[in-house]
């Protein structure tokens, strides 16, 4: 009996969504037919992923013969957790990084080179926008921009007559012969009240792997006699970090001590004894306040008052040195650590001497956004009289600014000025220190020698879990992104399926890069829903021609079901279709 509609409902407990029906009886169909999916029922299976003790371990280096190694939280798996799997090993990635044989960042081991090529990377694992797993590797580049600084500033009304609200940070740029240099600080002398108002601060926050914010002291003298010395700050800078960006309020407060939440504090007031000249830097220091001070969620700490080794004394306060030689003040991220260091001279071998201030647990995964502040009298002193011009160079001054921002949240190719260097591109910056500002205290800068990135999982399961086809994967860049083989599969979002036709011919193309050539594409299963659960069951049915020019007759169908690349998918329980043939000349727009 010859009918011009018919109804075929295939059922499967493939676990790979294969369809294999066959029948009785033949299947006959007339030339010049044309076949639709009406609809399809099935369920994902969620493969969950046990990390245990024992395979939980993960190898990495992002230098050549400098390998790390983490561990990741044991714990079970499944679509419901899969992203805290990734942001498990996003932290544990970049807890990993920044320390080498001991010897951290300021160290000059012979390991030094894994360091300094570890400087601005931060790790992300992410499921990209087609579904699959990519574990990033990205180099935020150690520089400054000097225009942003300016930008950030924030603005005050200094009272002074013939003043007009103006930036509480100045750059000054110097340049020729082999001075060579940028620097930082007030535009005036601090007024009451003004404690932390000299204050400017970076648009985005540190890199969460292995990130440094730095800056060498260019100037650091007791302010004028007459300037007014607030407690508890007085005179001098802070170099700190905020949970909070100040770029936030700036334009309703100014900045507080317990904004910061943590900060090296140098207090100027006392390097020179009284009757040495004030801000001559020619007298012996007061041993008892002329110290670094760290600073802890808001809380300025005392160090201790009788060793050496906790009383860190600014190198201008014990003799007058040149640019190259002075401290160089920072705040660093490293193995999952947050420290505060002042680098010195006197570390023997012509390498600096390493003073920590503090150092703290670190979770990498919290923003934490670079300010300085400068107080007391500022890098130009304002001379005597009702609007008075700006001269001399009282108080404090930074230079050899080093900071490296979260590389997935910074502005791609923004415009980054290195001293007198001129504008480079964010992209193309390679960074060299400023020649004639290197010297026995300079920390360890930053290298982006590109070379062979490597992770390697213990088992192949919690790479195949991931979608990789191989549990070491490598490549040698300078900032990597491996992406897995297949789509991830144990958690889709906004993915699709394919159901093809094994024995059918179906006029349909595919421009998938892979394709690009006709298939046996019945239909597109568009899936949405985080449960599992797919049931498609369109408005409209979509006949497609198969083009027999003669009957068809057939006791088996065969079909199956693919994820968007082609790949396998993974089903559990009993998966069903239901197709629709039809004569081509029969009008049938639904089911």
């Amino acid at each position: 009996m010859y009918i011009i509609m018919k109804l075929l409902r295939l059922t499967t407990d493939s676990s790979v969504g294969i369809f294999e029906s066959s029948l009785n009886q033949e299947l006959i169909v007339g030339k010049q037919s044309q076949i639709a999916l009406g609809s399809a029922a099935l369920e994902l299976e969620d493969t969950p992923l046990e990390i245990t003790p024992a395979n939980n371990q993960i190898e990495y280096q992002v230098l050549n013969g400098f390998e790390r190694e983490v561990r990741l939280t044991p714990r079970i798996y499944n679509s419901s957790n899969a992203q805290e799997l990734f942001d498990d090993i996003t932290k544990k990635l970049n807890e990993g990084i920044g320390e080498i044989a001991g010897e951290p960042l300021g160290g000059r081991a012979s390991e030094e080179l894994g360091s300094a090529v570890e400087i601005g990377v931060q790790y992300q694992v992410k499921k990209n926008d087609k579904g699959f797993v990519e574990v990033q590797s990205q180099r935020s580049i150690s520089a400054y921009n000097a225009q942003e600084l300016l930008n950030n500033s924030l603005v005050t009304q200094f009272g002074v007559p013939g003043d007009s609200a103006r930036k509480d940070v100045v750059l000054t740029t110097t340049s020729g012969g082999s001075a060579r240099y940028s620097t930082l600080g007030r535009a005036t002398e601090m007024l009451p009240g003004q404690d932390f108002k000299g204050t400017t601060s970076q648009t985005y926050p540190m890199t969460k792997g292995c990130g440094i914010h730095r800056a060498r002291i260019k100037t650091l003298r007791r302010p004028a006699t007459n300037s007014f010395q607030p407690t508890p700050v007085g005179a001098g800078f802070c170099i700190s970090v905020h949970e909070v960006s100040p770029l936030v309020y700036q334009h309703q407060r100014a900045v507080t001590l317990t904004d910061i939440k943590y900060g090296i504090f140098c207090d100027s007031r006392f390097l020179d004894v009284p009757g040495a000249g004030a801000g001559s830097g020619g007298g012996a220091p007061d041993m008892a306040n002329s110290v670094y001070r760290a600073i802890v969620d808001g809380v300025i700490i005392e160090p201790p008052a009788t060793t050496a080794l906790g009383r860190i004394i600014p190198q201008q306060g014990v003799q007058n040195l040149a640019v190259n030689a002075m401290d160089t003040v920072a705040i660093e991220i490293l193995s999952g650590t947050i420290r505060g260091v002042v680098y010195q001279n006197g570390g023997g071998n012509g390498f600096p001497l390493v003073r920590i201030l503090f150092s703290q647990p670190y979770d990498s995964s919290t923003d934490l956004f670079g300010s300085y502040t400068f107080f007391g009298g500022g890098a130009q002193r304002r001379d005597a009289g009702a609007g008075g011009g700006l001269s001399g160079d009282f108080g404090c001054r930074l230079c050899q600014i080093r900071y490296t921002s979260d590389p997935y949240q910074q502005a791609k190719g923004q415009t980054l000025q290195r001293g007198a260097g001129g504008a480079l591109s964010l992209e193309s910056f390679a960074h060299v220190d400023d020649d004639p500002l290197l010297g026995a205290s300079t920390p360890l800068p930053q290298s982006r020698t590109s070379s062979i990135h490597r992770i390697e999982f213990t088992t192949q399961e919690i790479a195949s879990w991931l979608g990789f086809n191989r549990r070491t994967i490598e490549e040698n860049a300078s900032q990597p992104i491996f992406t897995g083989d297949k789509i991830f599969i144990s958690h889709i979002e906004n993915d699709c399926f394919l159901l093809e036709m094994l024995n059918i011919p179906v006029d349909s193309y595919d421009f998938l890069e892979s394709k690009k050539k006709r298939v046996n594409l019945l239909s597109v299963i568009p899936f949405d829903d985080n449960s599992g659960k797919v049931i498609y069951d369109p408005n409209h049915l979509i006949f497609l021609d198969i083009n027999n020019k003669e009957e068809l007759r057939l006791r088996d169908i065969r079909c199956r079901l693919v994820r968007s690349d082609y790949s396998e998918v993974a089903l559990q329980g009993l998966s069903s279709l239901v197709l629709y043939i039809k004569d081509k000349g029969e009008n049938s727009s639904s089911a």
